[in-house]
Formats: C-alpha cells, sequence, structure tokens
C-alpha cells in the first residue's frame, strides 16, 4: 500500500464521516470508562432489588446498576454509529443526502442567530443613544439622579 492511498483511506471524504469518527472516538472511550467502573457490565440483571424500610424506592437501580445500563445504552449507541458510518461510506447518495440536510439546518441557524444578534446589537444602540440623550438633557449625571429622585 502506497503512502498515497494510506492517507487516502485514513481520511474520510466528508466532514460528517470525519464527525462520525470522531464521535465514535468519544462513545468508545466513555464505554471503556464506564466498564471499567462496572466490572459486572456484562451481565444483565433483571428484577428489583429489595429496599428497605424507610428508604427511598429507586426502582431497583443502584450506581453499579445505573452504570451497567449506561454501558448496555452506550453500547447500543456505538452500535448504531458503525452502522450509520457504515451506510454512510457505502452510499454515496446517502450521504449527499445527509450532508446536504445537515447544511441546510445549519444555515437556517446560522441565518436565526444573525437575526437575533442584528436586533440586539440595534436595541443596544438604540438603548445606549437614549441614555446618552438622558445624560446629556440633565448636563450632569447627578442632575439626572435628582431629577429622576426628585430631591
Amino acid at each position: 500500500m502506497s503512502a498515497r492511498h494510506s492517507a487516502e483511506v485514513s481520511e474520510p471524504a466528508s466532514p460528517m464521516l470525519a464527525g462520525l469518527d470522531r464521535l465514535i472516538a468519544i462513545v468508545d472511550e466513555q464505554e471503556q470508562t464506564l466498564r471499567q467502573i462496572t466490572p459486572d457490565s456484562g451481565r444483565r440483571s433483571i428484577g428489583r432489588s429489595a429496599t428497605p424500610r424507610g428508604s427511598a424506592d429507586t426502582g431497583g437501580l443502584t450506581p453499579t446498576r445505573n452504570a451497567a445500563l449506561g454501558v448496555e445504552d452506550l453500547t447500543v449507541f456505538l452500535v448504531r454509529l458503525r452502522q450509520m458510518k457504515e451506510w454512510l461510506e457505502k452510499d454515496q447518495r446517502l450521504l449527499t443526502v445527509v450532508d446536504d440536510c445537515i447544511n441546510q439546518r445549519v444555515r437556517v441557524m446560522e441565518h436565526r442567530t444573525n437575526t437575533f444578534n442584528m436586533q440586539l446589537a440595534l436595541l443596544g444602540a438604540l438603548l445606549g443613544s437614549l441614555f446618552g440623550w438622558l445624560i446629556s438633557a440633565a448636563q450632569s449625571p447627578t442632575a439626572l439622579l435628582q431629577l429622576l429622585l426628585h430631591r
């Protein structure tokens, strides 16, 4: 395998695939960390643990059981992410559709954010001008305070 070919293989063709690679790495790291914390996460225990009288009912979920459920959830999520990545790598049309859909949503969000920022800047300029006019009308901040407090 040439150096050029290995660089092509390691570098995803789409920012979407690069993002999926990063997300898979992050989730895989979290899963490994949880597996180290809960060594019995490979076993499934169905059913509730007995709750002593006077204590809150947690639904049978102890901290270890919560972590085990977290490992199971992360494992399922990781499998699904890898499946999505495989589909997107195999089907260029699907990748294009997903990229276009995400790009469209990003443009809408950017437009909304830019509109909000423009409105906020105009409001700030208007309020600043109004405040400046009030101060200049009163000739000094002390006189303005006296006018507002009627002393």
